[in-house]
């Protein structure tokens, strides 16, 4: 049996993985990564990106699986772990936001998006499958 100490350990390993490929994939996409991690006592931002002159905060969610065969970004199949973030997780992210805004001395009215990373690790190959889902607030 695995330890709660062992587990916690794996799902931290599999959360910076999934952040550096989120980064990666981003920035393929034509995304400049403008900060990452910035945390707030009520909550954190993945990272902070520009993409065509808009700013784009980034939540990303990391799943290890035995197999990435059936997940499918075009119609959102197999697991979708945004389906956990609920009404107060949004709202203490926007408020990360505004003040990642404020704090950089960025136009409150500046056009933002909120953006949903998720990240499928398969246990099995190895490989990784990436599911960008725009606008989640």
């Amino acid at each position: 049996m695995i330890s709660e100490k062992e587990k916690d350990k794996k799902r931290k390993h599999i959360g910076g993985l999934g952040e550096e490929l989120a980064c990666n994939f981003l920035k393929k996409q034509g995304f400049s990564i403008v900060d990452r991690n910035y945390w707030k006592p009520w909550g954190e931002i993945d990272i902070v990106a520009k993409h065509k002159g808009k700013w784009c905060f980034v939540e990303v969610k990391s799943v290890s699986r035995e197999n990435i065969q059936d997940v499918s970004c075009e119609n959102n199949t197999g697991f979708n772990p945004f389906e956990k973030i609920g009404y107060f997780k949004l709202k203490r992210l926007e408020r990360v936001i505004f003040s990642y805004l404020r704090e950089n001395r960025v136009s409150l009215e500046t056009d933002f998006s909120l953006y949903g990373l998720a990240v499928y690790v398969s246990n099995e190959t190895k490989q990784a499958k990436v599911c960008l889902i725009k606008d989640i607030l």
